[in-house]
Parts: C-alpha cells; structure tokens; sequence
C-alpha cells in the first residue's frame, strides 16, 4: 500500500481515511463470509449472500462531494451567508484542533476527562449543555487501567458514555497520524484528545516551527475538513517572572500555537482551590473564566467570568459595609467612602443589587437617595409595628417607601402609639 505519509493536504486526507476505511470494512466482510463457506451451518449459503450484499453496497460508488471554494473575490465574500462556528463545547471548545496547557498537577487532565464523558454520554460542562458523540481518549499518561476508572468513578461518569480510551499509540510523525486519522474516519470520534501532546510527539523537535506545523497543521486541516474537535493536552513553561500570556506560556509556543483554532490555558496558584480558564481563538472571544475546584466529585464548576466574580465580591463588601451599620440607611456617598469603591462602578453594582433584590431604594432624601438592605429593612418595620408609626426618622422612611410601593396593607396593620 502506498505510504502516504508526508504527501498529503487535507483534501487528500479525508480521501486516504475514507480509502482505508472502506478497505478495511471490505477485509472484514469477506474474512467473515470465508468463515462461514468453510464452516459447519447447514444454512451458510443464506449468510453468505447477506454478507456478499453488505458488500456490494460497500464498493459502491457515492456521490462525491464538492471540494471546498478556496478562493474568493470581496463580492462574493460579501454576498455569501456563512453558517455560524459550530462547537463541541459552546463558547469555549470549538471545531477544529484546541491546546489546553497549564502548569503541572493544574488539573488540565482532569478538565479533559469532564469534557470527554460530558459529549461521551450527553451533558453539561462548565453551564454548557453539549451534543451527545463518541469520543477517543488517548491517555497516553496513564499507564495502569485502574488509575483510569478511579478517575471516572470519582467524577461519576455514566456507564452510557461512548468513550474509547487507548494507553498506548504510535508517536504522530512515526505512523500515529495517519492511525489517528484512520480511526476517527472508521469510528466516527466527534471529539478526539491526547493527553499529552508530548506523548503523542515522541522523539519529534518541539522547537522546530517547520516540524510542528507539518504535524499539527496536519491535524488541523483534518478536524476542519471532518468537522471534529481535537483537544491537546500541553504543558506551560516555568514562570518567567512577568505577566501571564496565553500565548506565551504555552511549552515552546513559537513552534507550536500558530496552527491552533483555540488556545485555552488553566492558570491555578498552589494551594487555590480556584482557578482562571483563560481562552482564546480564531472563532472564540477572548475571556476569562473563573472556575473553582469540587474536591468531591473531582470536576471544575463555572463560577462566571472573572471578573463577574470580582465584581460579586465587591457586592458583598456593600453588603458588608451595610449591615455594620445595623438598622440604618446609607447613600451612595457614604457607602463609597466606607468601601473604597469608585462611584461610577459603586451606582452601578447599586443598581444590580436592587434588581436582584438585595438592597431597597428609599425615597430620595435632598440630594442623595438612600439605600437599605431588605433585612435591615424588615427590621426596621419590626421596630416600627414596637414603637408605633408616628417615631421620627428611619421608620418613617421605611413607611413611606412602602406606602410609595403599594405597600398600604403592611402600614396599615402596623400599631399607632
């Protein structure tokens, strides 16, 4: 057979896969028809019929598919509509071929088994509902079995869930390419990962752009063509001492990151038990995730962006600063200068805090309107229906802003002195 190794575009890719496939089914098909002619059941002619048929219809000639446009003039571009990106986990995983890097022991592999079993049995991950597909796992650094189902059994992953996990394959440049590529044609894989991408390489040169672009280009123009993901598994290079860069921090990035749909990289402090998911693509807006760790089902959880998370925690320094002060009201201004918030970023966290339900807003008092969280405000009503409705102060603030609210009833039963 020929070796089509280093002679191929992704054109020619997807035509060697579905060539060997098709050979492959047809070796089979005519091993078994063999067996049965040469065994013993009185009624092998019928078997060898239906088998000689399966056949046929295999050989058969298909449609051939129109090979993509590859060229474009800016009036067609403008004119043509394009389907949307499509993704194996949305927002965050795309079509094609993904790096997840992170430091060592970040929890890279086990964010990859959570996706796996996640499309494996149809699920959610990270709040993401995903599309349900078969899934190849080539764990390729977990040598004993049993380390394996530990890690399945410790996320609770469905038995359902149409995973195939292999320890060992061939290394890319040596042959494993094209196994890889023949096996997600054969098996129809919708999501293929390789945990690590180092293992995968072998021997290859890392630090050689040419090289890594002849293999994960490649790769990359197979998962498009077939319209899969594949996700890497990779390591981040030791802290340098500046500012964190996705792209950077990937292991030899310069030789590596260029041909990549997506970049993801798991940023995690030892001893946090948080972590930053931080992503990036051609089709994929820039973000970053907030994730924390659930140390009982071994799997991350969506906290929200970061900063989401950073601006909840500030909503709770509000909360805070307000509920020192017991039963009274404060205003903008003064809860400003007791939490050292800017009062561009304080008046709106005030106003989600209203709508969420939070905090109340009183009627507005000379220049500034103040503000109250509700159980301080059911307290002060408690402290109204004690002492009667006619006590100066904060009490009538709280009657009035429910009698402004329709909340006439509640006044009403409240005691007069």
């Amino acid at each position: 057979m020929a070796d089509y190794t280093n002679s191929w575009d992704s054109d020619a890719a997807a035509r060697i896969v579905r060539d060997l496939a098709q050979r492959r089914q047809a070796l089979a098909l005519a091993q078994r028809a063999m067996a049965v002619i040469h065994g013993k059941n009185g009624n092998w002619s019928a078997e060898a019929a239906g088998l000689a048929a399966q056949l046929v219809t295999l050989v058969a000639p298909r449609p051939t598919r129109e090979p993509p446009k590859t060229t474009w003039t800016v009036a067609e571009l403008l004119a043509t509509e394009f389907p949307d990106p499509a993704w194996a986990v949305p927002g965050i995983l795309p079509i094609g071929l993904t790096i997840l890097a992170g430091r060592p022991k970040a929890g890279k592999s086990w964010l990859a088994l959570q996706i796996a079993h996640a499309i494996g049995a149809g699920g959610m991950v990270l709040d993401r509902a995903v599309k349900p597909g078969r899934v190849l796992f080539l764990a390729l650094e977990d040598r004993s079995p049993r380390q394996l189902k530990e890690r399945l059994q410790k996320q609770q992953a469905p038995a359902r869930a149409d995973i195939s996990f292999s320890q060992v394959w061939r290394p890319l440049p040596r042959g494993g390419l094209d196994e890889l590529c023949q096996a997600i044609g054969r098996e129809g894989y919708r999501l293929t990962i390789a945990d690590t991408l180092t293992r995968a390489l072998g021997m290859a040169d890392q630090s050689d752009p040419a090289v890594m672009t002849d293999i994960l280009g490649d790769l990359q123009g197979f998962a498009q063509e077939r319209e899969i993901a594949i996700l890497l598994i990779d390591h981040h290079r030791k802290p340098g001492g500046f500012a964190s860069d996705l792209i950077d921090d990937v292991w030899l990035s310069s030789a590596k990151t260029v041909v990549f749909d997506a970049i993801l990289g798991l940023y995690r402090e030892r001893g946090w038990p948080g972590a930053v998911l931080k992503i990036s693509g051609r089709d994929v807006a820039e973000q970053e995730l907030s994730l924390s760790w659930d140390a009982v089902t071994c799997c991350w959880q969506l906290e929200g962006s970061v900063r989401e998370v950073a601006l909840r925690g500030r909503k709770s320094d509000v909360e805070e600063a307000m509920r020192a002060q017991q039963n009274a009201t404060m205003t903008l201004t003064e809860i400003a200068q007791h939490t050292g918030i800017d009062r561009g970023n304080l008046s709106r966290m005030l106003v989600d805090l209203v709508g969420e339900g939070r905090l109340r807003r009183l009627p507005k008092q000379r220049r500034d309107v103040p503000y109250q969280l509700i159980d301080n405000a059911r307290a002060l009503v408690e402290g109204a229906r004690t002492e009667g409705v006619a006590t100066c102060g904060e009490h009538e603030v709280v009657v009035e802003w429910l009698l402004l609210s329709g909340c006439s009833s509640g006044v009403e039963r409240l005691p007069s002195k």
